[in-house]
């Protein structure tokens, strides 16, 4: 559901059935925030095959709406990742991708507790060679 404030209306996005189908179909759902943002548009995430993520952005113009399909490769494979956020920077082509690795054993162990940082260029479609891996203490916090 959309509220527009300018209008104060409200009105409905209707996510069509092969994306709602995608989603159903991911075993890898509870991985990614599905739902985020991606310049100013509605953008639904869903992984697919071993290291791709789709995203589907919707555009909302006079005369049509429609869904656009991006795919990212991602920077390490599904089974290599615990949970991912995402977030694209407003105006620009750059993405942040967020994840924590699995861990090895059944536990973290205190050296394996860091996330990583990534930066994707949308319009190079690439990553920037530099990643960023942040130490968290027991409690999550920063070191």
């Amino acid at each position: 559901m959309v509220f527009d404030v300018g209008s104060e209306t409200f009105s409905v996005i209707v996510i069509p059935n092969f994306i709602l189908d995608l989603l159903c179909l991911n075993e890898l759902g509870p991985l990614v925030n599905v739902l985020v943002e991606v310049d100013g548009h509605i953008t639904i995430l869903v992984p697919e095959g071993d290291d791709l993520l789709k995203l589907w952005i919707y555009f909302n113009g006079a005369m049509c709406t429609n869904w656009i399909g991006e795919t990212i490769k991602m920077p390490r494979h599904w089974d290599e990742i615990n949970h991912l956020a995402f977030k694209a920077l407003t105006g620009k082509a750059l993405i942040v991708i967020k994840f924590l690795p699995k861990p090895q054993g059944l536990e973290y162990e205190r050296h394996q507790l860091g996330e990583c940082l990534h930066f994707y260029n949308r319009k190079e479609k690439k990553y920037y060679k530099n990643q960023f891996e942040i130490e968290l203490d027991g409690g999550g916090h920063f070191y």
